[in-house]
This record gives C-alpha cells, structure tokens and sequence, in this order.
C-alpha cells in the first residue's frame, strides 16, 4: 500500500505539472507569432521569420505555416517557402481549411516557376557510399533527381569506409534553372597499418548457485510496475480529458469570432487550428490511458508471468 500512495502522489505530481506546459507552449506561440507580423511590417525579415519557426514548433497550425512561407518567400529561400505553402494547404485541408487550403495552393503555384533545382550524380557508386548535401544526407533515391533548392552556397560531400572523402562547394543560382555536381569515383584510402589480432580470452563456466541464492532471486510478486503502468494510464486519460475539453473552447471560440471559413481574423484562424490540434491529441492520448489502466489491472490481478529468474534477467528487474 506504501508503493501505491508513493505511485499515486507521483502521478499528482506530473499531472500538474504537464498541463499548464502546454498552455505556457500555446501563450508563447501566439506571442512569437504577433511579433512576427509586426517585424514584418517593419521590414525586419529574418527575425520574423525565425519567429514564426518557432510558434510553428510550439504550437502548428496552417495560419502559422502559410506566414512562414510568405516570410521565407521574401527571404528569397524559394524551395522552403514552396515546401511550406505545400505544407500549410495539406494541414489545412484536415483541419477543414478550405479558403486556406486554396490559398497555400495558389501561392505554391505561383512560386513553383521560380524554383531553382540542383541534379547531384553519383558516376561509380561503392559499398556504403554516403552523399551529403549541407551535412544533410542525400539517400541513393535521389541521386541523379532534379530535386528544389534554396539560392545560395551549398556543400555536397561524398564518402565511404576505406575511401578518401570527396568535397565539392557551389553556388545555387536563383532560378529557374537548374545546375548538376557530378560526384567522380572515390579514391581508395592508404593502407592503413594492420591492427595487432586481438585477444581471446576462455570464459569460464558460471558459479552454480547455492540453495539460498535461488530462493533470494526468485520474484514475489509483481512488485510496484502494475501500479505504475495503471498510474500512467490515468495520467494519460486526465490529459487527453483536458485536451478534449480544450478543443471544444478553442471551436466554441473561432465559431462565434468567425462563424464562416472566409475573412476571418487571425485569431479567430488559429483559434480553429488549435482546436483541431487539441482534439488529436485528446484522441490519442485517452486511447493509450486506457489501455495502460487496463494492462495494469490485468497484471496486478494475474501476478507475474513466470516466477523464474530468467524471466528477471530478461527484463532486467533486480529487486
């Protein structure tokens, strides 16, 4: 019973602490995001866009996206905005983002022509060959595709074991055009000086134990883990509840500021993305609590599953 309340008092504890992180993430992704669009507005492109990276790491939404994409249009990254604007119209089209949806697709197409693309060859490829772009790997895939870049220097690096490293810089032009780096045959390494063979050493056979050993070893119980597995399980359905509850205010709330999907303000635009977010995660969240609390009663009403040491072993349990 002691385990039980120590269990439980745990369980409190990062139940109170986990909800209101979210709700800090949230505030502060909403914060980030009106001062992007102020440093916008004052010319200032690369802090805004650094801002709205980071309120679309805290809290996604296709509001968020499609500004990012408009920012990093401006910065002259024309593959990222693309990719953003493709982005921002799949997350809306989930979310029931119509108007936005259109809007991210005409932008991207609008864009697409003024792509600049880099076609990487690989002319002899080795065993175990790696090719970089940017310290980004490039799998064998996409070698010899015309695939979109942002203007700018780019490095392309191939390597493999026993080979020298080939390394080759370049500058992206802003399109459209396209440009290719053809990657030669990689160079076989010096031999490098054989490593003295290493030592075997015979194992000798395991102490058998004594009587008292085997008897200290063997499992009692479950011990506190079904507790445990249960305790996380109400965790889980606690914060999906929360989430659950969260995303109907956050749909009440765009609702009643926007009850069309056009002309909408900001606010009332990322007040419905939120509540999509808020309600997959309350799915998500409230289906893995369930099942936890209903594997853990299962195992604390059955006992163990063998009463061997091998199954402790196995599992690494010591007590």
């Amino acid at each position: 019973m002691a385990n039980a309340r120590q269990t439980l008092l745990l369980i409190s504890a990062i139940l109170s602490l986990s909800l209101p992180a979210h709700a800090d993430d949230a505030a502060a992704a909403e914060a980030l995001f009106n001062a992007g669009k102020q440093l916008l507005a004052d010319g200032q492109t690369d802090p805004a866009c650094d801002k709205f990276a980071e309120s679309q790491r805290l809290d996604p939404s296709a509001g968020t996206l499609l500004n990012l994409a408009d920012c990093r249009t401006k910065q002259g990254r024309t593959a990222s905005a693309w990719a953003d604007f493709l982005s921002a119209a799949r997350l809306a089209k989930t979310q029931g983002r119509q108007a936005m949806r259109e809007e991210a697709m005409r932008r991207a197409a609008e864009l697409k022509p003024q792509l600049a693309y880099l076609i990487v060859r690989v002319a002899a490829p080795v065993d175990g060959q790696r090719v970089t772009r940017d310290a980004a790997s490039l799998r064998r895939p996409a070698w010899g595709t015309r695939l979109p870049v942002d203007p700018g220097d780019t490095i392309v690096e191939a390597s493999a074991p026993g080979y020298q490293t080939f390394t080759k810089r370049i500058t992206v032009h802003p399109g459209p055009g396209e440009q290719t780096i053809e990657i030669p045959a990689l160079q076989k390494s010096p031999i490098a000086t054989s490593a003295p063979p290493k030592r075997t050493e015979t194992k000798r056979p395991p102490r058998p134990k004594t009587d008292r050993e085997a008897t200290r070893d063997e499992p009692s119980g479950p011990g506190p883990w079904p507790w445990v597995l249960t305790g996380v399980g109400a965790v889980s359905v606690g914060i999906g509840t929360f989430f659950g509850l969260s995303a109907l205010s956050s749909y009440d709330d765009a609702t009643t500021a926007c009850p069309s999907l056009r002309d909408c303000e900001a606010g009332a635009i990322d007040a419905r993305d939120r509540a999509g977010t808020q309600a997959t995660i309350a799915n998500l969240t409230v289906g893995v609590g369930l099942v936890a609390v209903v594997a853990g009663v299962v195992w604390w009403a059955t006992g163990t599953p063998s009463s061997s040491h091998a199954w402790r072993v196995s599992r690494g349990f010591t007590w």
